[in-house]
């Protein structure tokens, strides 16, 4: 029977959110595949080079395990796409009435 884990997780160290618990998790259940958050194009400079807490955590784990990492996530948007975003932004905080309390 194939045994699915699903481990959620934040992008920076909070509390017992760390490498270290990541890393105990990974332990703990053992994966073959671990699907990482990162687009396809991206991965190989991301999981080399990342200091982000999933990255940094896998690659550990994947020192002493076989284990498959499969890049999954949608390709970054455009720079364009991020400056459209904060322009839009700016643009509504001109018009929208400012609250008090």
């Amino acid at each position: 029977m194939t045994r699915v884990s699903v481990v959620c997780t934040v992008h920076k160290e909070s509390g017992r959110t760390n490498v270290a618990e990541l890393r105990t998790i990974l332990e703990h259940i053992q994966p073959e595949v671990i699907f990482l958050e990162v687009p396809p194009a991206a991965f190989k400079g991301y999981f080399e080079n990342s200091q982000n807490l999933e990255a940094k955590a896998v690659r550990q784990y994947r020192q002493g395990h076989q284990v498959e990492i499969v890049p999954v996530d949608l390709p970054t948007p455009s720079g364009d796409f991020f400056a459209n975003y904060e322009d839009l932004r700016r643009r509504v905080r001109q018009v929208s009435p400012t609250t008090v309390g």
